[in-house]
C-alpha cells in the first residue's frame, strides 16, 4: 500500500474517532456534563437542597445561611449537611443503562416516581435529576429533559432518602457540666424542690441535698444526660398543639453562677407524651418540644429517694 493511501486510511480513521466521541457528548453519554453538574454545585457554597417526593408532605428543603442550616423550617443537623455534600462532591455519572423512555418506570426515574433533586437556586437550580431505584452499580438517574439514564454511586446520594424528621438536629440542649454549682429538680409528684448543691473545694466534685451527702451514681447519670440531651424523635403538630408547656409535670434548672437571681445555664420543661410511653421536653426559652424516653426522664429528674439511697 502506497504512503498516499495510508494517510487516507489514518485520516479516515481519526475522522471516525472524533465523529464517535461527538455523537457520545451529544448524546448525553459523556461523563462530564450530567454527572459532573451533580459535584460542581457543591463545591463551591451551596445554600438550598430541595428533594421533591411524589408525595409533596414527605418532601425536603434544606437551607443554609451563614453556616447555620434548616430543615423545613426546623434545625438541621449540620454534621449530616456536611456529609451529604461530601458525599454529592463524589457523585459521577458512571454506565448509560438506558435511552429509551419506555425504561424509565422500571428503573424508577419517571416523572411520577422518582425523588427530584434540586442543587441551588428555587427556579434556578444548578443541578437537577431524577434519583430512581438502585441496581448493582449504584443508583439509576437521570437528568430531564433527557431520557437517557445513567449510573451513580449509591454511597454519594445515600442521604438525600431520608426523611425530614431524619434531618432534624436531635440535640435538645447541651451545657458545660464542670461549670455547674447547683442543680433545681421540681416534679409534681413530690412536695418540694429538691435543691443538689455541688460540694466546694471537694476533688471528686461531691453533691449535697439538704446537708446529706448525695448518691453519687444518680447525680452522674443527671450530669451525663444533660452535658448533650439528644432526643429520641419529634411530636407531631397536633400532639405539640394539645399539650400545654404552661403546666409542666417537672422542670429541671442547672446554674452555673451562686450570684441571687442569677438565671439558670440550662432549664428544661417536661410534660407526660399524650401518645406514648414516653415524655416530651423543651428549653424554657425556645418554643421547640422533642421526644425523650422514659429512661432518659427517670435520669434527668431523679427523686429524693434516689438521690439520698445509699449503698453498701
Amino acid at each position: 500500500m502506497k504512503s498516499r493511501q495510508l494517510k487516507v486510511v489514518f485520516v479516515a480513521l481519526a475522522v471516525l474517532v472524533l465523529a464517535y466521541v461527538a455523537v457520545q457528548l451529544l448524546s448525553g453519554n459523556g461523563r462530564g456534563s450530567g454527572g459532573d453538574r451533580i459535584a460542581a454545585s457543591v463545591r463551591d457554597e451551596f445554600s438550598v437542597v430541595r428533594v421533591l417526593t411524589p408525595s409533596a408532605a414527605d418532601s425536603v428543603r434544606l437551607e443554609g445561611a451563614e453556616g447555620y442550616w434548616t430543615v423545613n423550617g426546623y434545625p438541621a443537623d449540620s454534621a449530616l449537611v456536611r456529609e451529604l455534600s461530601e458525599g454529592l462532591d463524589t457523585a459521577r455519572v458512571g454506565r448509560l443503562v438506558a435511552r429509551s423512555a419506555s425504561n424509565h418506570a422500571r428503573l424508577g426515574v419517571s416523572e411520577d416516581s422518582a425523588r427530584r433533586i434540586e442543587i441551588g437556586p428555587v427556579g434556578d437550580p444548578e443541578a437537577m435529576f431524577l434519583l430512581g431505584r438502585g441496581g448493582n452499580d449504584g443508583r439509576f438517574i437521570r437528568f430531564p429533559p433527557s431520557d437517557d439514564v445513567f449510573t451513580v454511586q449509591a454511597s454519594s446520594v445515600r442521604l438525600l432518602g431520608k426523611s425530614a424528621e431524619d434531618w432534624r438536629d436531635r440535640v435538645v440542649a447541651a451545657v458545660d457540666t464542670s461549670t455547674v454549682s447547683r442543680i433545681v429538680v421540681r416534679r409534681n409528684d413530690e412536695p418540694a424542690p429538691t435543691l443538689l448543691e455541688r460540694i466546694a473545694g471537694d476533688a471528686a466534685a461531691s453533691w449535697s441535698l439538704a446537708g446529706e451527702a448525695a448518691d453519687s451514681a444518680a447525680v452522674d447519670a443527671l450530669l451525663q444526660e444533660s452535658a448533650q440531651l439528644t432526643a429520641t424523635g419529634f411530636p407531631s403538630d397536633s400532639v405539640v398543639f394539645s399539650v400545654d408547656f404552661g403546666s409542666p409535670v417537672a422542670v429541671l434548672e442547672m446554674f452555673d453562677s451562686d450570684e441571687p437571681g442569677a438565671a439558670p445555664a440550662l432549664s428544661l420543661l417536661f410534660l407526660t407524651a399524650p401518645d406514648e410511653p414516653e415524655f416530651l421536653v423543651r428549653r424554657a426559652d425556645n418554643a421547640l418540644a422533642y421526644r425523650i424516653s422514659a429512661a432518659q426522664a427517670e435520669r434527668l429528674l431523679p427523686t429524693r429517694a434516689m438521690l439520698l439511697a445509699t449503698t453498701e
